[in-house]
């Protein structure tokens, strides 16, 4: 009798995750079909996102509501962006870029934080509904952050982050990832009682401070060291188990601290951000952050209650309206101060007018803080949506002026050159490395010998462990249309696989790969190689060539017979494979 109270609760929790696992399935089914929509009308994939949770949600259809599975799923897809973006900043470039980052981006968070924060607490006293000051404080940076998520494909896709108003809109970008943090840890100090916000200011900084130091002393002495022996295993599996376990035990501590889980992801991203397995840890965990992300943002379209748009369509219109005001208002100016011409200030003040992905984070938990009621997290909610609607009208307003700017000043320089990618670090891949510098060209290299990418850091070459065949290991290498993939792993069947990836998903991109023979050339170019190079024929000619050489044959003579023969050889291999020269 004593064992069916246990028996009865254990069948009342398969019952709820079965109940739980159907509404994922429904939430992802209708992701698939949705988001792509969205996507193809120009919307954006976290409009998408929130759409898809709207239908599904008690506003729509009613076939799912919020509850404690998907509401602790979809946290999880922040904390890992929060990771990605840690592990994303690299010091030396923030260092290059500190008159942007820490200038122009900081007095974009300040300047349009403290009018923001203003707007809402007098307007909204104004209106009846007054704001408490802790609430005005967070809630005004809050909305003064963009969406990196909607602007930095676009900069990307238009390779305007060398432009001015490119590394403007960047360098804000930055500066506001990077403010993230610390508006959840105030957060979380605002939300304490009889704690004036001075002091949770100062602690919050102080203690931020401490933990960082810490963090940094643990990534010297320990994760290095316990990164070489797994990478040196060549256990796929446990290198991913590895990096999951350092996200999320990282989250849990600083939640125990009395942090947020969002702060210890972030750390955790710091803790590899300059290591040579950084783009593998980034392969490894994007999956996980990109269903996860979604999932949140599904999670917030459950929450919306569309009926608080429909009683007041006015008041959320004008809070859309100042929002995009304000914002354009104030970085204009900015732009200009930091010496962008007219075009270019207002290319960069369109594009970062609307709010961004991270107000939904921070609104959440400002509800969960009870900084905030329910009507008000509602009005928000739907003002960043409304906001992120209009990104696209506005990024096509930014991309005109932006035009406008290039044909004026047409003096800039582009200073965009292709990216080099080499695919290994041996023998070969090193001396190819050793040319491209030599000539001043700068270029990353990806091997997954543990001992080669030690040996080579140790060196302070640009080489990172990795899979290359991942195809998630081309975001984070920055692999795109226009680089240049370089092939030289002794693998000729993961040379096959390589090649036929590439050129599936970045069939623009010249990608140059090391055969062994005739033949393995030959099956390199019918699986998309765009050039190949055999080994075999290269040691032939060399070796041809100091034969002639020994026998005083004239230079001009045998130069003659060793490029007839090369070109032979190499037409005949494209022949073969139905090429055209």
């Amino acid at each position: 009798m004593l064992l069916l109270p246990n028996l009865i609760l254990t069948k009342d929790l398969v019952i709820s995750l079965m109940a739980s696992l159907s509404d994922i399935i429904i939430l992802l089914a209708a992701g698939v079909i949705i988001v792509p929509l969205a996507e193809r009308i120009k919307l954006g994939a976290i409009p998408g996102f929130l759409i898809t949770g709207i239908i599904l949600g008690p506003s729509a259809l009613g076939l799912i509501e919020m509850s404690d599975t998907i509401s602790h799923f979809s946290e999880f897809g922040v904390v890992f962006l929060l990771f990605v973006i840690g592990m994303e900043l690299n010091p030396r470039q923030l260092w290059g870029m500190r008159h942007w980052v820490f200038g122009l981006g900081s007095l974009q968070i300040i300047y349009c934080g403290i009018a923001i924060s203003a707007l809402l607490y007098w307007g909204l006293a104004f209106l009846g509904t007054p704001l408490s000051s802790n609430a005005a404080i967070i809630l005004g940076p809050t909305l003064a952050l963009s969406s990196t998520a909607f602007v930095m494909p676009m900069l990307i896709a238009k390779r305007a982050l060398s432009k001015p108003y490119g590394q403007a809109s960047f360098s804000i970008l930055l500066m506001q990832d990077l403010t993230v943090v610390p508006l959840l840890a105030l957060l979380s100090f605002l939300a304490t009682p009889d704690v004036e916000p001075g002091f949770n200011m100062l602690w919050a900084i102080v203690k931020g401070f401490g933990i960082l130091v810490v963090v940094i002393l643990c990534s010297r002495l320990f994760l290095q060291t316990a990164l070489n022996h797994i990478a040196a295993s060549k256990n796929t599996e446990i290198f991913t188990a590895t990096t999951l376990l350092l996200v999320i035990s990282m989250a849990a501590i600083t939640e125990y601290i009395g942090l947020s889980m969002e702060m210890g992801a972030f750390l955790a991203g710091l803790l590899v951000a300059d290591c040579q397995y950084k783009h593998q840890i980034m392969a490894e965990i994007h999956p996980f952050r990109g269903i996860l992300l979604g999932l949140f943002f599904i999670a917030m379209g459950l929450t919306l209650d569309i009926s608080t748009f429909l009683t007041a369509p006015g008041i959320i219109l004008l809070g859309v309206a100042s929002l995009l005001f304000v914002k354009f208002s104030l970085i204009y100016p900015l732009a200009k101060l930091f010496k962008l011409d007219h075009h270019q200030a207002l290319a960069t003040a369109l594009l970062l007018a609307q709010s961004g992905e991270f107000a939904l984070v921070i609104f959440t938990s400002a509800l969960h803080h009870a900084l905030i009621d329910s009507a008000l997290y509602q009005q928000l909610v739907l003002i960043v949506f409304c906001s992120l609607v209009l990104t696209p009208l506005l990024a096509k307003m930014s991309l005109y002026f932006s035009h406008k700017a290039i044909t004026v000043h047409a003096e800039l320089p582009n200073g965009e050159h292709d990216n080099i990618i080499l695919a290994g670090f041996g023998r070969v891949g090193e001396r190819i490395g050793n040319i491209l510098n030599n000539h001043g060209l700068q270029y990353i290299a990806v091997d997954n010998d543990v001992n080669i990418v030690k040996s080579a850091a140790a060196e302070g070459k640009p080489v990172f462990y990795g899979d290359v065949r991942k195809q998630d290991i081309f975001s984070s290498l920055d692999i795109t249309k226009d680089s240049t993939i370089i092939i030289t792993i002794n693998d000729f069947h993961a040379a096959e696989e390589l090649v036929s990836l590439l050129k599936s998903k970045l069939p623009e991109a010249y990608v140059l790969v090391r055969g062994h023979n005739a033949k393995q050339c030959q099956n390199l170019l019918a699986m998309g190689a765009d050039d190949v190079v055999s080994e075999n024929l290269q040691a032939s000619l060399e070796l041809s060539r100091l034969a002639f050489e020994k026998g005083h044959i004239d230079a001009e003579d045998y130069g003659e017979t060793i490029r007839g023969f090369k070109r032979d050889y190499y037409d005949e291999i494209r022949q073969s494979n139905g090429s055209k020269e």
